[in-house]
């Protein structure tokens, strides 16, 4: 049976509005669809330039991971991306999905959906800081169930740096910001100092395979160690969110993840570390009149503070003794 080559066409369009190929140098070498309204250029004049060149400058370094950590048989994919500014100089986005078919050698294989009322947002390069990245986690957990917490280590990182240039510690912090936006949902990556990042993204890749991504985008000297936990939404947003701030306030402190199996649950479970994090500073300040006196041990207090925290102190249980 022959198969009508307008039908894989018809399929494709469906759900892009440009499809395109690059090959191992980054160039395009095959594009079809609504080149002028998306990249400024017809199909026919895409063909030959840089692919990079579709996007606004500061979301290049992202476009460039993106590709760059595709596997044989992988498809990835950006929520959004922002567009290189058009004629009437107003920033557009779109979707971007990849995906390597190992028959078509070292080309991949690029869809690009526009996203209608122009760009959520315009980007800088930069990852956001720790108060910032909460603010948009927030917002993402409200709407997007199916995602969950990585938590990256580059124990590398400030040897690298300091053994750079100025211009070349640059160049490495922009494909740093940029390798990790790609791994993360809707650009919820941050920098929380420390060698040390997090990020929001989609439940369904290993914590091995974002690792090894980023060590061939950024090289084995950064020595990058992940974990990721998922993001329990039974509870209410502001149970998940204390939940999140506990477990980044760990790992800032420690660099401790959670144990293997773990998930960001309204009521996570401290660490043996952090237990005894607490409890020294605990005993330390003598103008802590309780809860030693309520409670047996310090454990079964802040049990019962992650579970449920009272507006005063008269709510809490009174000791029997």
């Amino acid at each position: 049976m022959a198969v009508d080559p307008f039908r894989f066409l018809g399929l494709a369009f469906a759900t892009a509005d440009l499809l395109f190929e690059v090959d191992d140098q980054g160039r395009v070498t095959f594009a079809a669809g609504a080149g002028h309204n998306l990249a400024g250029f017809d199909d026919a004049a895409l063909v030959g330039r840089s692919w990079l060149d579709i996007f606004a400058e500061a979301d290049r370094p992202t476009a460039d991971a993106l590709l760059g950590g595709l596997s044989e048989g992988e498809r990835r994919s950006l929520a959004e991306i922002e567009l290189a500014a058009g004629a009437d100089g107003r920033p557009r986005a779109a979707s971007l999905s990849a995906f390597h078919l190992p028959q078509n050698g070292p080309r991949r294989s690029c869809a690009l959906t526009l996203i209608q009322g122009g760009a959520k947002r315009r980007s800088n390069g930069k990852l956001f800081d720790r108060a910032e990245f909460e603010s948009i986690a927030r917002a993402l957990i409200e709407t997007g169930p199916g995602l969950e917490l990585g938590l990256i280590e580059f124990a590398g990182l400030d040897l690298q740096r300091s053994s750079l240039s100025t211009e070349d510690g640059v160049a490495l912090d922009l494909r740093l910001a940029g390798a990790l936006k790609a791994e993360a949902y809707a650009d919820a990556a941050a920098e929380l100092g420390d060698q040390r990042f997090a990020l929001v993204r989609r439940k369904g890749d290993s914590p091995e395979a974002m690792v090894r991504r980023l060590t061939m985008l950024l090289g084995p000297a950064l020595a990058p160690s992940a974990t990721a936990l998922p993001i329990d939404s039974a509870g209410s947003i502001s149970q998940i969110m204390r939940a999140l701030k506990f477990t980044l306030d760990g790992f800032i402190a420690d660099g401790e993840p959670p144990a293997g199996g773990a998930s960001l649950s309204p009521t996570p479970t401290p660490s043996a570390r952090w237990w005894t994090r607490v409890s020294s500073n605990w005993c330390s300040s003598p103008s802590s009149p309780w809860p030693p006196a309520r409670f047996a041990t310090m454990r079964s207090w802040c049990a019962l503070r992650t579970v449920r925290a009272p507006s005063r102190r008269s709510a809490w249980p009174r000791s029997s003794t």
